[in-house]
C-alpha cells in the first residue's frame, strides 16, 4: 500500500509539503497542490486517519452505541444523528450491544481505541450501577479525554450532557388519558424497561383514587412484539380483570394488541391499549395505536449537536436536553377517532 512518502516522490515535493496539502495544515501554491492531488490520486493513497488523529488529537469518528438495531425506534434517532454528522463532517461508528451491559463495554473499549472524539451512548446499566455510569465521564485515549453523550436517559447526575424525554411526566399523561376515557382497572407491561413509565402510571393511579393492584404489573424479559404478546397472554391467564393496557414501549403494545385478539378480545370496546414512542407501526395497526410521541429524529440530531459542543468545550456543567412530547390519539383507545397514518416518518 503506498504511503505519504511514495506520493512526495512522485510529485517531487517534500513529505511535509504533501502533508500540509491533504491536512490543509498550510496554504500551498495552486500548482504544487494539483501536483501533489495528482500523485496521491495515480496511486490511490489513502490517509491513515488514525496515525493523523495521534498527532492533531481529532479523528473526526464519532461512535454511536445503541441497545440493538434492530429495533423500530432507532432508524430515525440514526437518521438525526447522521444528518448532524454529515454537517459537521464527522463519521460513524455505529454499534449494536443486543440489550447487553457486557456487550456495551466491550464496545466502549473498541471506540476507545479507535480514538473517537466522542459517543453517543444509549445506556443499558441500571441506576444501581453507579461506579460504571459514573465512570462515563472520565473516558479518555491516551492523552485524550472523549466525552459521552446520554441518549433517552438524564444521566446528568453521573455528569453526562444527556438528550431524554420526561419519561415519568409522559406515562402519567398516557394514563391519565385512559382514565379520562373511562378505564378503570389498568394492567402495565414493563417487559424489561426503566422505572420511569411504571413509575408515573402508579402515581397517577393514586391521583385519581384508583387502587394498585400489582397483579396488573407484568414484568416480562423481552423488549419487543414478542415480549407484549407474552405478557398479554400471562395477563389474561391469570384471571384478573382489566379495561386498558400501557405497553412500555410501541412495540410491547402491538404484541398486546396481538394477544388481545387472538383471545376474543374487542379493541377498545372491551380493553383499550397504549404504547410510546409513536413508531411507524403504530399507524397501520390494527386498530391504530394510541401512543406517545419520542421526537426520535430531534433526539438524534440534538445528541450530536450536544457532543460537539463538549467536543470543543469541557468545561461547563453537564445539559440536560428535555425534548417535548405529545399524545397521538387513536383508534385502539376511543374507535370512533379517526386513523392518523404516519407513513412519511420511518
Amino acid at each position: 500500500m503506498p504511503g505519504i512518502k511514495d506520493v512526495a516522490v512522485l510529485a517531487g515535493v517534500s513529505i511535509s509539503t504533501v502533508s500540509n496539502v491533504l491536512n490543509g495544515t498550510k496554504n500551498v501554491s495552486s500548482e504544487t497542490t494539483e501536483r501533489v492531488l495528482a500523485a496521491a490520486r495515480q496511486l490511490n493513497y489513502q490517509a491513515d486517519g488514525i496515525a493523523r488523529s495521534m498527532k492533531s488529537q481529532h479523528s473526526k469518528l464519532v461512535g454511536v452505541i445503541i441497545p440493538s438495531i434492530c429495533r423500530v425506534f432507532f432508524p430515525q434517532v440514526i437518521s438525526g444523528i447522521q444528518a448532524a454528522a454529515d454537517e459537521a463532517g464527522y463519521t460513524l461508528l455505529i454499534y449494536s450491544s443486543e440489550d447487553s451491559v457486557e456487550n456495551e463495554k466491550m464496545m466502549l473499549n473498541t471506540l476507545l481505541n479507535f480514538r473517537v472524539d466522542g459517543i453517543i451512548l444509549d445506556t443499558l446499566a441500571p441506576d444501581t450501577d453507579k461506579e460504571y455510569l459514573s465512570s462515563l465521564k472520565n473516558l479518555s485515549s491516551g492523552k485524550k479525554d472523549i466525552p459521552v453523550i446520554g441518549l433517552e436517559r438524564n444521566l446528568t447526575l453521573y455528569g453526562l450532557d444527556s438528550v431524554f424525554i420526561d419519561n415519568y411526566t409522559s406515562s402519567a399523561l398516557i394514563t391519565q388519558q385512559l382514565i379520562f376515557d373511562g378505564a378503570k382497572r389498568i394492567a402495565f407491561l414493563n417487559a424489561g424497561l426503566g422505572n420511569s413509565r411504571l413509575e408515573g402510571y402508579i402515581k397517577t393511579l393514586h391521583l385519581n383514587g384508583l387502587a394498585l393492584d400489582e397483579n396488573l404489573i407484568i414484568n416480562g424479559e423481552i423488549n419487543s412484539p414478542l415480549g407484549g404478546y407474552n405478557c398479554t397472554k400471562q395477563l389474561i391467564a391469570s384471571g384478573q380483570r382489566f379495561d386498558a393496557i400501557i405497553g412500555a414501549n410501541d412495540q410491547i403494545a402491538i404484541g398486546a394488541i396481538g394477544a388481545l385478539k387472538e383471545h376474543g378480545y374487542r379493541i377498545p370496546e372491551d380493553v383499550s391499549v397504549v404504547g410510546f414512542d409513536n413508531i411507524f407501526i403504530a399507524s397501520i395497526i390494527d386498530p391504530p395505536l394510541t401512543t406517545i410521541d419520542v421526537p426520535k429524529y430531534n433526539m438524534g440530531f440534538s445528541a450530536f449537536q450536544a457532543l460537539l459542543r463538549r467536543i470543543e468545550d469541557k468545561t461547563f456543567p453537564p445539559d440536560a436536553i428535555e425534548l417535548p412530547i405529545e399524545i397521538i390519539l387513536r383508534q385502539s383507545t376511543i374507535s370512533s377517532r379517526k386513523t392518523s397514518w404516519d407513513l412519511d416518518h420511518w
